[in-house]
């Protein structure tokens, strides 16, 4: 499938990683010259494998038809006051959403994925109100260092996946806490059938009850409505119960027939900076456990379906280009590797690089880890 190459070449192997992306829209709400006033408008002119670069600021909603990426820039706080939606039929292209604060206090998700064909990665973003995802019938849903959170107001799950496919990746979820006769809300609901199933991946993330009730609450739910409806697949992850006064909490609360399965193995924390210019310089960051070996899979895309792979613990989510080994864990518990962004083809204003991990433990399991991307932009940008 890969052959490793030297940590030496990791540059230039990012430069055979990055597709062609044709534009940059950059959308500032200051209204600065030659930027667009919201995330909105940007996505009416963008056309597939665009980038939106997102200044600092506050947005109103905004919905996602397809394949882009939606990127607050590095340091910036974008605040989302609204709901985003996204629904798209084909797949081929990735939908990817980075360093988002998205904040919806009515009976409505803040985000909503429903009937998407095309894979989605959503990074560094935390989102808060009446649940936070909602994603429904869609087929590959992948969320890396994220926090969601359900409002105290609210009785909802942070995260609910109805027959789809999500992984979870070094993030952390809280339901609703409830009140005093009101049980408190799992961090997580799955929902699916013999038709369309459910699966339910985490690694490295902490799933809880939103508690503080005299009920109790549960970590997780999963419920199957007819046949064998949900799946469900962990590793190095915590599922944390409210225990409250009356009845039986439990980490992990199933109704139905499907699966609940642990790896016993150790994750590795994975995070990188991005977007960022050419010429400019970057880091990938690795915390786990002394002498574990890394490797990274560059790749242009991600799969349309993850492929789970039971001898890695998780699932290969990317096309990989080729694995490039970085090193061992140091007795600090961190891993930091520098690179310098490469230049982009003349006509390409912006490209993005998938990067998931593979780590070999000193007792020699392998695993593969948490998903990123690097996005480069034209230097003028």
């Amino acid at each position: 499938m890969f052959a490793p190459i030297a940590r030496s070449a990791t540059a230039a192997l990012l430069t055979l990683a990055l597709p062609a992306q044709s534009r940059v829209w950059v959308v500032d709400d200051d209204a600065t010259a030659g930027t667009l006033p919201d995330i909105g408008a940007a996505l009416a002119v963008a056309t597939a494998g665009d980038t939106v670069l997102v200044k600092d600021g506050n947005y109103p909603s905004f919905s996602v038809n397809q394949p882009v990426a939606v990127l607050g820039d590095v340091g910036a706080r974008v605040t989302v006051r609204g709901r985003v939606s996204v629904r798209i039929d084909d797949p081929g292209q990735a939908l990817v959403m980075r360093n988002l604060f998205v904040r919806l206090f009515t009976g409505a998700s803040p985000i909503w994925i429903a009937d998407t064909r095309a894979p989605i990665l959503i990074e560094e973003t935390d989102s808060f109100g009446w649940g936070s995802v909602l994603v429904e019938e869609s087929a590959n849903l992948v969320l890396t260092r994220c926090t969601l959170w359900s409002s105290d107001i609210t009785e909802t799950a942070a995260c609910v996946a109805r027959r789809s496919s999500a992984h979870v990746y070094g993030s952390s979820f809280t339901g609703s806490r409830g009140s005093e006769f009101y049980a408190p809300w799992p961090g997580a609901e799955i929902v699916g059938n013999a038709a369309m199933p459910a699966f339910f991946y985490a690694q490295g993330s902490r799933i809880a009850s939103g508690g503080e009730s005299l009920l109790y609450g549960h970590g997780l739910t999963a419920l199957s409505t007819a046949g064998f409806g949900y799946r469900l697949e962990y590793l190095d992850s915590t599922f944390v119960e409210w225990y409250g006064l009356f009845g039986t909490a439990l980490p992990i609360s199933t109704t139905g027939v499907g699966s609940v399965r642990e790896t016993p193995a150790d994750a590795v924390d994975f995070s990188t900076v991005s977007p960022i210019r050419e010429g400019g310089d970057t880091q990938l960051t690795f915390s786990g456990r002394q002498g574990t070996q890394v490797f990274v899979i560059f790749a242009d895309t991600m799969l349309d379906a993850p492929l789970f792979l039971p001898q890695f613990g998780s699932s290969l989510l990317v096309a990989p280009a080729a694995i490039v080994p970085q090193g061992p864990i140091p007795s600090s518990g961190t891993l930091t590797v520098n690179l310098t962004a490469p230049a982009l083809p003349p006509g390409i204003d912006a490209s993005t690089a998938y990067v998931q991990t593979v780590t070999v433990s000193p007792s020699g399991e392998l695993v593969l880890g948490p998903l990123s991307t690097l996005t480069i932009l034209d230097a003028r940008l």
